[in-house]
């Protein structure tokens, strides 16, 4: 599949990098890319998101700027290991709207975005849930709540 460019985004005050609330040594740098799928036969594009995370002064020597077109791709890393056992729940997979998360026998599925610079070393790496009765009844659940709110005729 065809994906653009990796961009550069910007901070609602024009800035590339964000200094941690809890440490202002650290900071990240959002990036975007749009790429496309096949999703039953269709043709879908999708926006992914990541952060480049380091320190103010790492991030700096990078010298990007807003809009900037990066080589690279936007990766997705599934895992049944948390990224941050520290704040596991930051990295939930989440089904759609549901809010349920997503699990492989039991255990949470995590999901990560990163941005990498050698876009043939690495692909997305993907683990299919199979608590779909749950995801089923919660989007019912909602579905049904909705119609219930819904008065117009």
């Amino acid at each position: 599949m065809n994906t653009s460019k990796v961009t550069v985004k910007g901070n609602e005050d024009g800035t590339v990098i964000s200094i941690s609330k809890n440490n202002p040594e650290w900071g990240s740098i959002r990036v975007k890319q749009t790429i496309a799928e096949m999703q039953n036969g269709f043709v879908k594009t999708k926006d992914r998101y990541a952060y480049v995370r380091g320190t103010v002064q790492m991030l700096s020597a990078l010298d990007w700027s807003v809009g900037q077109q990066l080589d690279g791709k936007i990766v997705i890393r599934e895992s049944l290991t948390p990224f941050n056992p520290d704040n596991a729940s930051l990295d939930y997979k989440i089904a759609g709207t549901s809010g349920v998360v997503c699990r492989y026998n039991g255990a949470p599925i995590y999901r990560k975005a990163f941005f990498e610079t050698n876009p043939t070393k690495f692909n997305d790496e993907l683990i299919a849930h199979n608590n779909t009765e749950e995801i089923r009844i919660a989007n019912e659940i909602a579905s049904k709540a909705n119609v219930d709110t819904d008065l117009s005729l």
